[in-house]
């Protein structure tokens, strides 16, 4: 092997040959080539204007790539970047081939026992995820060592966790050599996250290679603490193996928040040790369910990749497989309608299912699976109640509801079913404190008729509740909201609902839809928000190709919240299509399946498909 390290840079001026028979030689080949043929090298790239394309066999006066992910890591702006750094951002245009297999990760001697477990757990997926893809056949003398470490050692992952980091990177010889400074380790691990979209592969006379950038300096920020995606396992089950794979991707965007909406009126299929006949008469079959010991997996696999589980149990609507069982039991009905005939007048959605809101064991066996999931799901300070498609027939169906609500001395009005319901959800908290022994966990619920801006006012306390607005874009009922002192997270109908277009009228939202749609300015009381991948019409066989790549477009747009771009992209100041390309290529890489953004010939041939 060589004992000189391979370095690539942007282009550099062509050595014209001394002799001047040669140069006329050379002048009057190419011209003829030029003429005759319109002929490119398929396997080189060359960086014009800071873009990159197939190299024309016509052209000796550049510098040939010999991959397009390398040339466009020194060509663009951003490089291939993914989110986009929010504060400083540096990036110098020489990249070297390093030995993936000899990279140091250097762990600061100060972090704590738990935080350097951590760490090297974060590191090793790194050093994986660094040639994976990638059968190194050369083993360049180029050495890489990572130096990391925290301000803050500690292991809480919550909605206030920072996730700021500086990356710098310097080379010295035949030494590269990278600094990751996290507020925390989440912190850190992002900059590792950043860090690898810092390298390249190139693949030359059948011999693949890493090369990484020599100079880099990052300073980065989230600007919204809550960017996630909705997976909803209730409709059709999806086995743990789809769920971890979805993680890896919101792991390599720096999505933070997995929306497990886990249950409703459909199947059950989370498996609670306290109250085991939820799955047991809930679920599909026993196959499909989530073992205890697979929630505890999945919370862990999670954290390891920046992500918290936001765990939704959803109420009182949306509940009836699952909570059938009460009579059996003694314990009364405890859900309302459940499979009742015709689905119209009584759901939203069939099967029906509503909760009984004035049998006290309701909130028994909330209270019960609530202490469990406190104890199991490490996020303590958020949790999802639901609460939205409330359908008051069913209620008003029911004999013994309209007695209590007549004794009450309520009626049987829309107000009086309006004041119900919101009683049902501070009953629901009650429960949820009494179990967890405080009263600081924050309960999440859908937009509904009761959380119109009329209608929650002196209902529901804005101290406790935070809502999840899935109205339309040109709605104005989350800024009113907003105004009124609540908190709130963002999942708008119309532009991040990754199961539109595929059923009934509802239209398709492509990645730009996604990535164009503006949120309220970041601050307390607007939170972020989720693209929801609902699962009427989606398995394990579909799923990647309606959540990748446009998931991805949503974690810039919440990390970043860059300008807005026009449908045709190709030459958008931030590269923002061709970045995605890249990003999409990192989820493929991990074994994901995501959807195609553009012809592969555009793709080799940037901003030529404007």
């Amino acid at each position: 092997l060589s004992s000189q390290p391979m370095m690539v840079s942007p282009p550099a001026p062509f050595r014209n040959p001394r002799n001047g028979v040669q140069m006329l030689f050379f002048f009057l080949a190419a011209l003829i080539f030029k003429h005759t043929h319109a002929s490119v090298n398929a396997e080189k790239f060359v960086c014009e204007n800071f873009a990159c394309g197939q190299a024309s066999l016509s052209n000796q006066t550049v510098q040939y790539y010999d991959s397009i992910e390398l040339c466009r890591l020194v060509c663009g702006r951003y490089g291939n970047l993914w989110p986009i750094p929010t504060e400083t951002l540096t990036l110098g245009r020489m990249a070297m081939e390093i030995d993936p297999t000899t990279v140091e990760i250097l762990i600061d001697d100060d972090a704590t026992t738990e935080s350097k477990v951590y760490l090297n757990d974060i590191s090793k997926l790194f050093l994986v995820r660094l040639w994976q893809g990638c059968d190194l056949t050369r083993a360049p003398s180029t050495k890489v060592q990572v130096k990391v470490r925290a301000k803050k050692y500690d292991l809480t992952l919550d909605m206030d966790t920072r996730e700021s980091y500086k990356l710098a990177i310097t080379t010295n010889g035949r030494l590269i050599e990278a600094f990751i400074e996290g507020d925390t380790v989440y912190g850190i691990r992002h900059g590792l996250e950043t860090l690898l979209q810092l390298t390249a592969r190139k693949e030359s006379s059948g011999k693949c290679s890493v090369l990484m950038l020599t100079r880099a300096v990052i300073r980065d920020t989230p600007l919204y603490k809550h960017r996630g995606i909705l997976m909803d396992t209730s409709r059709n089950f999806i086995p743990l193996e789809d769920l971890k794979r979805t993680i890896d991707g919101m792991g390599s965007v720096k999505l933070n928040v997995l929306h497990w909406h886990a249950v409703d009126s459909h199947s059950f299929p989370l498996e609670l040790r306290t109250v085991p006949q939820m799955s047991k008469t809930g679920a599909y079959s026993s196959k499909e369910t989530y073992s205890v010991e697979q929630q505890k997996e999945l919370i862990e696999y999670a954290k390891r990749r920046g992500v918290r589980i936001l765990l939704e149990i959803d109420s009182p609507a949306h509940a009836g497989n699952g909570w059938t069982w009460g009579p059996a039991a003694g314990m009364g009905e405890m859900v309302l309608c459940a499979n009742k005939e015709p689905w119209r007048q009584y759901c939203m959605q069939p099967p029906c299912g509503q909760m009984n809101p004035i049998n006290p064991n309701v909130y028994k066996v909330l209270g019960e699976m609530f202490k469990e999931i406190n104890e199991r799901f490490t996020t303590h300070d958020l949790f999802h109640l639901g609460g939205d498609e409330v359908k008051f027939d069913c209620w008003n169906s029911t004999k013994a509801i309209r007695d209590y609500l007549l004794a009450e001395g309520m009626g049987l009005s829309t107000e009086a079913y309006h004041e119900f319901w919101a009683h049902f959800h501070r009953k629901s908290l009650e429960a949820w404190d009494e179990a967890v022994g405080h009263s600081k966990t924050n309960v999440v619920l859908w937009t509904s008729d009761l959380t119109e801006p009329q209608t929650i006012l002196n209902r529901l306390d804005p101290k406790r509740f935070i809502i999840q607005s899935w109205t339309g874009s040109d709605s104005e009922v989350p800024h009113k909201l907003i105004q009124k002192g609540y908190r709130i997270i963002f999942s708008t109908v119309d532009t991040w609902y990754l199961d539109h277009g595929f059923w009934g009228e509802t239209r398709y939202h492509p990645w730009t839809a996604v990535y164009n749609y503006m949120i309220p300015a970041h601050g307390d009381r607007v939170l972020g928000g989720e693209v929801c991948m609902w699962s009427e019409y989606v398995d394990k066989q579909s799923l990647d190709m309606k959540v990748w790549p446009r998931s991805a477009a949503l974690a810039e747009r919440l990390w970043s919240d860059p300008k807005t771009i026009g449908y045709g992209v190709s030459g958008d100041v931030n590269q923002v299509e061709y970045r995605l390309a890249s990003a999409r290529d990192r989820l493929i890489r991990i074994g994901i399946q995501p959807d195609q953004i553009m012809p592969r010939w555009c793709y080799l041939n940037q901003d030529k498909c404007k």
